[in-house]
């Protein structure tokens, strides 16, 4: 089974992406910030990433990420309402897998 990861504040959005990646078959973990994003991906590395870059060291958590993978990078995909902010911060992105969904 795949692996995903959902780091956001909010819990209805954390519930509403659980739904739906869980119908492409995948097991997530759920976290409501960074810090226990990064010990989620310590314990075991996700073949997905969906995060909020809007919350606080989001950009930081992708960067750290990163540095864990040492080859294997996950995609990893941006939650958020600004899609202007979210294209800015995914073009200068320290993880060049990210992909931003557009609110």
């Amino acid at each position: 089974m795949k692996h995903g990861l959902v780091v956001d504040h909010s819990t209805a959005i954390r519930k509403v992406a659980r739904r739906i990646l869980e119908c492409f078959e995948f097991e997530i973990v759920e976290t409501g910030d960074t810090t226990d994003g990064l010990k989620s991906c310590r314990r075991e590395m996700p073949d997905l990433i969906l995060v909020d870059l809007h919350m606080p060291d989001a950009i930081e958590f992708i960067a750290a990420v990163r540095r864990m993978l040492k080859g294997r990078i996950p995609k990893v995909v941006s939650c958020s309402m600004c899609a202007e902010h979210d294209r800015q911060l995914g073009g200068e992105s320290p993880l060049p897998s990210l992909m931003v969904a557009k609110g």
